[in-house]
């Protein structure tokens, strides 16, 4: 099985105290971004998949939360890393999603009991991090007119008036910004 395998695969990662840094952005300009991770992912370009969600992921879109702990779990154009991967996961299981909690509980089950205090530091830091209160990111679900289906969708805070508003998108930290320069460099 793929996830054993990755178990082999730990990091340690520290606590940050740095303040977040947020930019403005297009609500077109945000689900863009979220679009071509996802797209850059299915077409099996992994460092733009991993680019692109790492951002969103940043900016505390539950999605891409999950879709790059997936890459990191399966080594899916990425180094294999479960300890990266459950914190991508707790971060957006946050929402209370079922897909969320269960990746991150059958994770939790197959993880050593050596490694599941770095799991849980590292959770930690992704919610505190990357989750809603830290992000701005407000959930409701939606339904389309005439539909039972109902999703949760998450967005930033607004800011501006009527034609001008924009999404404050919350910024990666110290620790993703270093990984995002080291993908830029890659090309």
């Amino acid at each position: 099985m793929v996830a054993m395998s990755v178990l082999l695969a730990v990091s340690q990662t520290g606590a940050t105290t740095e303040a977040p840094r947020f930019e403005r952005m297009t609500q077109s300009e945000y689900f863009l971004m979220i679009r071509d991770g996802h797209l850059a992912w299915e077409r099996g370009d992994g460092a733009g998949a991993e680019r692109q969600l790492l951002r969103a992921a940043c900016a505390g879109d539950k999605d891409s939360q999950f879709l790059l702990g997936t890459m990191y779990l399966n080594g899916e154009g990425v180094t294999p890393d479960a300890i990266r991967a459950f914190g991508w996961y707790a971060a957006a299981a946050e929402v209370g999603d079922a897909r969320y909690l269960r990746a991150r509980d059958t994770l939790a089950a197959l993880l050593p009991p050596d490694a599941r205090d770095l799991a849980d530091g590292e959770a930690r830091r992704k919610v505190e991090s990357y989750g809603l209160e830290a992000t701005g990111q407000t959930c409701q679900m939606e339904s389309i007119t005439g539909s039972k289906i109902r999703n949760r969708v998450c967005r930033p805070r607004l800011t501006g008036a009527n034609q001008g508003r924009q999404f404050l998108v919350h910024q990666c930290r110290t620790q993703e910004t270093q990984r995002l320069a080291a993908l830029a460099a890659r090309g």
